[in-house]
């Protein structure tokens, strides 16, 4: 998983920016929102996401 800060063009407010690499599938998934994140490796494990 991959973290970074991403400059917003219209906007003051950098955004926060995540990378999963899914080994199985051999593919990078982007997401824009934490909550994403953790729902989407939550699935893939098989349990659900921390509180």
């Amino acid at each position: 998983m991959t973290l970074w800060l991403e400059g917003a063009e219209d906007t003051a407010v950098p955004q926060w920016r995540w990378r999963v690499h899914d080994a199985q599938k051999n593919q990078q998934i982007y997401f824009s929102r934490l909550a994403d994140v953790l729902a989407y490796v939550s699935e893939q494990a098989g349990v659900s996401p921390p509180c």
